[in-house]
């Protein structure tokens, strides 16, 4: 999920920004804010999966040992491609207002409005700043996080990661 979210997110950017060089700034950065944000989300999900091996959001839905296809408590494969299809859709639900902002006609038109042209810089330093901070805590977050998850006192029954961010 992690990395076709990560794909889907740097081809849809990548094609929307490309079509048009002449464009200005804004749509490149948001492109290229969202293409670090699903690089460290899937690099980061990748090397948990490769460590923990295990997660129980998604394990419920592959078949067990002895389980017939289509039928029993995983219905695999079809709870599985349900699965997919809803981490696939709220992937570009949230991908939909960044695709949307970088295609945007009316920024040549921020010349003539002066309050905009004015606005227009701030609003995108406030921007880079809450990305920053953003995806700082998210780092810290997810480091606080691993490292509960691979503490053994903690893998002995199911605990809530409450310390940390």
């Amino acid at each position: 999920s992690a990395l076709a979210t990560m794909h889907s997110a740097l081809n849809t950017q990548w094609n929307t920004v490309s079509r048009s060089w002449a464009k200005p700034m804004r749509p490149k950065l948001l492109a290229l804010a969202v293409g670090l944000w699903a690089t460290r989300l899937g690099s980061y999900l990748s090397i948990r999966m490769s460590k923990i091996q295990s997660d129980k959001r998604i394990s419920k839905h592959f078949r067990k040992p002895g389980e017939v296809w289509l039928c029993g408590d995983s219905c695999y494969p079809f709870n599985l491609m349900a699965y997919w299809i809803r981490q696939a859709l709220w992937g570009w639900i949230c991908l939909l207002p960044v695709t949307m902002a970088a295609d945007l006609k009316g920024y040549k038109n921020l010349k003539g409005d002066t309050l905009a042209a004015a606005i227009a810089p701030m609003t995108l330093i406030a921007g880079g700043v809450g990305y920053t901070l953003g995806m700082g805590i998210e780092c810290i977050a997810d480091a606080q996080k691993y490292g509960f998850k691979t503490d053994k006192s903690n893998t002995v029954r199911w605990r809530w990661c409450d310390k940390g961010l």
